[in-house]
């Protein structure tokens, strides 16, 4: 078995301090791990795929955790991110 971290939750003068340094990112946000998260079980793609797709597409990523979490009630996806 395989286990990879997939991500942090860092102080938020930390967040600020990357962002001075190398500009406000729209992939810089907790939204990709759940919609990347939200695939696992129905897609063949790795997880470091799935994220990396997530990453990419953020705009998509974000349509679809408001899909899967608000429409049709999967709320357990959003507990993936920290917001």
């Amino acid at each position: 078995m395989e286990i990879r971290l997939a991500g942090y939750n860092l102080d938020c003068d930390i967040i600020d301090a990357c962002k001075k340094r190398f500009g406000d990112r729209e992939d810089w946000t907790p939204e990709t791990i759940s919609a990347a998260y939200a695939r696992i079980s129905r897609s063949p793609k790795t997880v470091t795929e799935l994220r990396a797709d997530a990453r990419a597409e953020v705009e998509k990523a974000r349509r679809s955790n408001e899909s899967i979490v608000f429409a049709m009630g999967h709320s357990s996806v959003a507990e993936h991110a920290v917001f």
